[in-house]
């Protein structure tokens, strides 16, 4: 039977489970560097999402979560970070002004979106909401 459809009694009968040192509040992560589950203190902060406004083009950091996007006086162009150092990265890009100015989403030098060389918006609130693989970069 595949590991995957094997019913197990114990976490310890997994061989990709490592459990060490379990206390209340933990959940199980994956370790990509050991490729094993293993278990993780939750923070007990709340979750914070860096937000931004924008104006002018911009080129997003790896710190930035919600870009927000005005394109009122003239189209504008949010450049995404380079995918090869945003493994797991994902980005809220917003158009929240009714002008007929664009919102452009660009990749970084050659990289595409869904294979698409550019994201245009259009629409006053319209988001796109795009995940990087360590690749490309996705729209989801």
């Amino acid at each position: 039977m595949p590991d995957a459809l094997r019913i197990v009694d114990e976490l310890s009968e997994l061989d990709d489970v490592v459990l060490t040192s379990i206390s209340n509040g933990e959940v199980l992560v994956y370790d990509f560097t050991s490729s094993k589950w293993i278990n993780a203190t939750v923070s007990s902060a709340p979750i914070s999402i860096n937000t931004t406004a924008k104006t002018d083009d911009y080129t997003a950091t790896n710190e930035d979560g919600v870009i927000v996007c005005d394109a009122s006086s003239r189209t504008i162009t949010v450049t995404l970070t380079a995918a090869a150092s945003s493994e797991g990265k994902d980005f809220f890009i917003k158009k929240i002004d009714s002008s007929e100015n664009a919102v452009n989403i660009d990749g970084n030098g050659d990289e595409t979106i869904d294979e698409a060389d550019v994201i245009i918006m259009l629409t006053q609130n319209e988001c796109i909401h795009v995940v990087c693989d360590g690749t490309t970069w996705y729209i989801i």
